[in-house]
């Protein structure tokens, strides 16, 4: 990482204003300091909260300029600890590693690290580093931007005649989801009880941004073995921002089954 080109690297400066009679202080001269990044994505499967570890190669040379290929990130800015920028959008993968070289005051600083696509009008992940500059040092550190997530709800539409029944009338009682990332990762699976009054639907809760696929199956437990009446298999959509949409059912259960 110190060859990267030092034009790339943003510069903190102050101004010093002497004040009185005499010389104006010294300031002391900047350290560098190397960012290097990658990213985690949120998991919520089978009731347990984790994460996956993406694009973890953070300065092995030999991958060219471009994005990372897991998390789908094109380029990464980053900032102080006030939102002040300190990079231009730099490339994900940047001279060969996943980092960039700035120069800083001398000290500790906390680096925010935020991961965008191309095209895409909102950020992936974000996190933070800690580094110590000291002047004439290699001062470096990693930081671990966890992916944003956004609320999802998606409403069950099933064939008519049971369009807008309740789980009760429709003869479900429980509801199956899936979802994978654009990565292909499985990123949520879980059961959700339907009660006889409630509209079959899965609130999902927090789920990262991404391009995602999504598996629903509508469940008849009071067979053996259980039947899937409805079903919708391998739905792709956009998920930016927080979703709430319905979506139609087909009949039976996916064929081949989901994740």
């Amino acid at each position: 990482m110190r060859s990267m080109n030092r034009t790339a690297a943003f510069v903190i400066a102050a101004a010093v204003v002497a004040t009185g009679c005499g010389p104006a202080p010294v300031p002391a001269p900047l350290a560098e300091v190397t960012i290097y990044w990658e990213f985690d994505r949120n998991t919520f499967i089978d009731g347990v909260a984790s994460f996956i570890s993406y694009d973890t190669n953070v300065n092995r040379p030999g991958f060219g300029s471009g994005p990372c290929p897991q998390s789908g990130v094109s380029f990464v800015t980053v900032a102080d600890r006030n939102g002040n920028q300190l990079s231009g959008a730099v490339p994900c993968v940047n001279q060969s590693v996943q980092g960039v070289l700035l120069a800083a005051f001398p000290g500790p600083s906390t680096y925010f690290v935020t991961g965008w696509r191309e095209g895409g009008g909102v950020p992936l992940y974000r996190g933070q580093v800690t580094i110590n500059a000291v002047t004439g040092a290699f001062n470096f550190g990693t930081a671990f931007a966890r992916g944003i997530p956004d609320d999802l709800t998606v409403d069950a539409v099933l064939t008519d005649p049971f369009r807008n029944a309740t789980c009760g009338v429709a003869g479900i009682d429980q509801l199956q989801g899936w979802i994978e990332d654009g990565h292909g990762s499985l990123v949520w699976r879980n059961s959700i009880n339907c009660g006889p009054s409630f509209i079959p639907s899965i609130q999902f809760g927090q789920v990262d941004r991404d391009f995602l696929f999504l598996w629903f199956d509508t469940i008849d437990r009071r067979v053996s073995p259980p039947d899937i009446p409805w079903s919708r298999c391998d739905f792709g959509f956009a998920h930016f921002t927080p979703n709430i949409f319905s979506l139609q059912m087909e009949l039976g259960a996916c064929v081949p089954a989901p994740p």
